[in-house]
């Protein structure tokens, strides 16, 4: 990214608590209107890759966020996990989602290089990608298997959560880990609270206690995978 100016700095943090409240708001006002919530979102991730030196690797980033994030999610409503009200006719997840999975990783990404400029400045290598893949995959199955069996999945997450950060020593790593731990779960508190969807077991924030954790290893997972996506697209021949 090579954000050098601590204004800016402070700007990349301020524009993601601003659009990760108005989404949060929107959501938790208009998910009985999904496809009028999608279109408000839509903006949204264009208007975070303003915040990015390489607006072709923002755009796609943001890609690989609409893809992965609405694909998990989907098996996550099959599982059990939680359910959404109302999703406009469409299976299992609502319109607004690939919007809203795109703003996952540029925010994260914009928060993490706001605290760390070169956290994401090295090459990933497809080896990485697709075990980050693979560990995303395993992640989700896990807890859908495990399903509202809360202590279980709270070990699990713990232990998913140390062996992660013990092997990949990186503070790139860790800053992810805790930007995708508090993000996501403040995020979702208040469309919970006013009724956009219903987690299984209602524990901590409307949601199981094991869900900061998940979302600290889902924002390391898929942030350094489709940062590693988005760097092989970009060398791939045109």
């Amino acid at each position: 990214m090579g954000v050098s100016s601590p204004r800016r700095r402070i700007g990349q943090l301020a524009a993601v608590a601003a659009m990760a409240a108005a989404f949060s708001a929107a959501t938790a006002w208009l998910y009985e209107s999904p496809y009028l919530l999608a279109l408000l979102a839509l903006p949204l991730p264009f208007l975070l890759g303003l915040f990015f030196s390489d607006r072709r690797h923002a755009l796609l980033l943001g890609l690989g966020g609409a893809l992965i994030g609405p694909a998990t999610e989907a098996v996550c409503v099959a599982g059990g996990l939680w359910t959404y009200t109302e999703t406009g006719g469409i299976p299992l997840i609502p319109p607004w989602h690939p919007p809203g999975w795109a703003c996952f990783p540029l925010a994260i990404t914009l928060v993490v290089t706001a605290l760390r400029p070169s956290a994401f400045s090295h090459n990933i290598s497809a080896r990485t990608v697709v075990l980050l893949l693979l560990g995303l995959a395993f992640e989700t199955a896990v807890f859908v298997i495990l399903g509202t069996r809360t202590f279980s999945a709270l070990i699990f997450a713990l232990a998913a959560s140390v062996f992660l950060l013990a092997i990949w020593r990186n503070q790139a790593v860790w800053l992810t880990f805790l930007s995708g731990l508090l993000v996501g779960p403040l995020t979702e508190a208040l469309p919970i609270r006013l009724g956009a969807w219903s987690y299984a077991r209602d524990e901590f924030l409307g949601m199981p206690y094991y869900m900061p954790l998940a979302y600290g290893l889902y924002a390391v997972l898929l942030g350094f995978a489709a940062h590693g996506l988005a760097q092989a697209l970009r060398r791939a021949p045109k």
